[in-house]
């Protein structure tokens, strides 16, 4: 399995919860 694929796999779902985060905070 390629690394680069791993990181990505990992790093995915904290990309998603900080945009979530990002959108709860702008939302009153």
């Amino acid at each position: 399995m390629d690394i680069s694929f791993v990181q990505i796999f990992y790093l995915f779902p904290e990309l998603i919860v900080s945009y979530r985060q990002s959108l709860k905070m702008s939302n009153p």
